[in-house]
This record gives C-alpha cells, structure tokens and sequence, in this order.
C-alpha cells in the first residue's frame, strides 16, 4: 500500500526517497518559489506513548532550530519548518541535494585516493567547526549524513538529534546516535558532549575512507561499544600499506578516547590535513617510480656481462711478446702471398666470390611496455568509479591524465567520450527539471 502524502502543506510530493525510524523524507515541488526541495516528515516507525512521542517532536522542532541558524555552504539549508494542518504531521523542508552519501559509496568497496579523503574530511571538518562555534553539535555524524554531490563538494545533513549546547533537554544516562560512530562520552551518557564528540564521529569515516573497514567493529552493541571506550583500533596503515605514517597520528588523536587528548576545534583539523594535502598526490607516483627503477636495476644485473675473448686475451698476453709475435705474422702473410704469386695459375687456389647478402626484411620492433603503466591502471579504476558514482568531471580529469601519458590509449579515448555523454545527459535532465513548473 502507497501510504505516500499528495501534499504536505503547500508543497506538491513526487516521490520518496528516503526512510528511518524518525521520519520519512521526500522530493517535493515548492509551487511558491518554484524549485525543488527535500521534505522530512515526522512518522514514527515504532510504537510510543504520548511521553515519548512528545520527546520525539520535541527532537525534532530542535533540529529545525538548530540546523535553520546555520548558513554554511557544507551543511545543508533550511528552507522551512511547518505542521502539515489535514494530518497535523509535522515536517521540515530543506535544498534537494543531489549525490551520493559516503555510505553508499563506501559500500560498493570504493576508496578514493588520498588528497579526495582529506577534502572530504577538511570541508566537513570545516562545517563541524561553523556549527560548534553557534553551540550546535551534531551527535550523529556518520557516513550516511554526508552526501557527496558533482565536483566532490560534501554537505553534512540531518541535525535530527542535534543539541543546542544551552539546552538541559538531554537528560543524564540518555545517548542519541549511531553505534559505530559513537563517541565514548555518548556511550557513558554521563559526561558532557560537545563538539569534539563530533570529531571522534568524524574519525571514524576518516579510518572508514582510508582503510575500507570500521575502527570498532562487533556483532553486537555491547561488544562494540566495549571497544569504542577501552580499546585502541589497529592502525590504518597496519590495514592500508598505502596509507603514510602521518594519517596515523592524525588518526590517533581523533579517535582519543579522553576528549582532552583530541583536536579542540575542527579549525586545528584542518590546518593538520591541509599539510597532508602537500604529498597526499605524489605518494603512488614515487612508489611506482621506485619499482620502475628497481626493475631496471635487476634487468641490467641480470645482463651478460663477461668480457669479450679479444679483451680477454689483451689482457693476457704480456706487451713485450706482442711486440714479437706482430712482425713474424707479417713476414709469414708476406711469404704465402709470393709463393701463390709464382704458382701456375691452374694451380692457384680458386676462390669464388662471397654470395651478395640478401635483404633482411626489418624485423619487427617487440612493443615497449609503458613506464607509467601502473599508474595508468590506478586511474583507470579512480576514473570508472567516478563516472560510477556520478562524478563525471572527476572521471574527465583521470581519463586525460591517462592519454597524457598514453596518446594512443583507444579504450580510454572510447570511455572519455562516454563519460562525456553521461555527463551531458545528467546537465540536460537537471535543466528540464528546473524549467519545469
């Protein structure tokens, strides 16, 4: 049964997209300003009293409150909040965004390189910091309320269970959040939260991003949360050898079980992950350099290297006997010319001339294996999941990359052109969906 609203106030619902155990959101049209927005309704999936529904609602009104203060351009915006008068269901509207969530991503075992993971991480880091400093703190930041759109630009959303640090409506003993990305302090429901919970949340994507696994994993919530508040995680590198020492570190301290040991501020991140942003680049160049050099080295080791005989015997045979030996051959070559010379001629030595050689056909020259070709195959992949996942610019910029290197490259010349296409299409469609009224 479609239990999906016609209406919700004055806007005109197309369709879900989306559901939890709060509420449900949807496309809608905003038939006032003329543009399309995201809804999301208050529909609770499980059974409450009135106590608990008012706590709900209440949760929710603070988002609205919370998020609707926030103008940044890496949080989503608030356009609206508002009870819907025939269902008197209440519901917030907010930008229609349109991407990927880094759960999504995350899931089909993509993991981007690693100068892509620190802007990922510097813009939402950056939004955190924007928030905090207005007494906003998330609580549930997670890999599925970040979303990813065109240009790799990152928005977090849903401040659904965000708290205004002024306010006494979460009580002691009580957490809201994500298991897995949880800080300690929310799993203890004892100690104060503030930003810098925020922060070992968004530590855990930072691991996610760069390992492809979680920092506290468990079959259950009570194992997991035994490890996120007394166990240290294994080190990314120890899992990624790709990823350097320094992400280590970082790590570390955003993942601090005592929120005095982590960064203050987002603002601290962020100057630590821009310097990363120096090498992130050059890493798989330098260490494909390297195994190209090493390559080369045993190639040569591997050469026949003994000297030659003439060399041999020079090296041999003392000067002074050369010095002998040199004039005797000559008058001995001097002698055999004069004796054929006076022999008859029908006993000289009959030599016949030399064949004339024959024309070699060219043979063929064995095709050189491209120096760049491991780097070559890392951007192919980088660039078929960017075109994957609808980043098709990102996917552009690879492709070229490779015919830089590789001119010639006709399947990255046939798949240029496709993601071209792709991105073409995906232009005209968000035209046609502007324009329409």
């Amino acid at each position: 049964m479609n239990d999906t609203p016609r209406k919700l106030g004055r806007y005109q619902i197309i369709r879900e997209i989306g559901r939890g155990s709060m509420g449900v959101v949807y496309k809608a049209d905003d038939p006032v300003i003329e543009r399309e927005v995201a809804i999301k309704a208050i529909q609770l999936s499980f059974a409450v009293n009135d106590e608990e529904k008012e706590l709900y609602l209440n949760r929710f009104y603070r988002e609205a409150k919370a998020a609707g203060k926030l103008n940044h351009p890496n949080i989503v915006t608030i356009y609206d909040v508002d009870e819907d008068k025939t269902s008197g269901t209440p519901f917030i509207v907010m930008e229609y965004l349109e991407g990927t969530s880094l759960q999504e991503m995350l899931s089909q075992g993509m993991l981007l390189p690693l100068k892509d993971v620190n802007d990922i991480i510097i813009q939402v880091a950056d939004a955190l910091n924007y928030a905090h400093n207005q007494n906003v703190v998330h609580r549930d930041i997670k890999s599925g309320n970040i979303m990813l759109l065109p240009g790799m630009k990152s928005k977090i959303m849903d401040f659904g269970i965000a708290r205004m640090s002024t306010s006494d409506l979460t009580k002691s003993g009580q957490f809201m959040g994500t298991p897995n990305y949880m800080s300690p302090e929310q799993i203890d429901g004892k100690k104060a939260v503030d930003g810098r919970s925020d922060l070992f949340s968004l530590g855990v994507i930072y691991y996610l991003l760069l390992t492809g696994e979680r920092p506290f994993s468990g079959d259950s919530f009570t194992s997991i949360s035994y490890k996120i508040v007394h166990v240290d995680p294994i080190p990314p590198r120890t899992i990624n050898p790709a990823v350097p020492e320094a992400y280590n570190t970082i790590l570390s301290r955003l993942l601090a079980k005592d929120p005095s040991q982590r960064y203050p501020s987002g603002a601290d991140l962020v100057l630590d992950l821009r310097k990363l942003n120096g090498t992130a680049g050059s890493i798989d160049t330098t260490a494909l350099e390297s195994m190209r050099k090493a390559s080369v080295a045993k190639q040569m080791a591997n050469l026949d290297t003994k000297p030659s005989v003439v060399a041999a015997a020079n090296k041999k045979i003392p000067p002074y006997v050369l010095k002998m030996i040199v004039p005797a051959a000559l008058v001995l070559l001097f002698a055999i010319g004069a004796i054929a010379f006076l022999l008859p001629k029908n006993e000289r030595v009959q030599t016949t001339p030399p064949p004339k050689p024959r024309a070699m056909k060219p043979t063929p020259a064995v095709p050189q294996e491209n120096p760049n070709e491991g780097l070559i195959r890392t951007k192919w992949n980088l660039a078929l999941n960017y075109s994957k996942n609808g980043f098709y610019d990102k996917s552009i910029d690879e492709l070229n990359e490779i015919l830089k290197m590789d001119p010639k490259n006709e399947e990255a010349q046939r798949y240029l052109l496709t993601v071209q296409e792709l991105k073409e299409k995906a232009q005209t469609k968000r035209k046609a969906r502007r324009k329409r009224p």
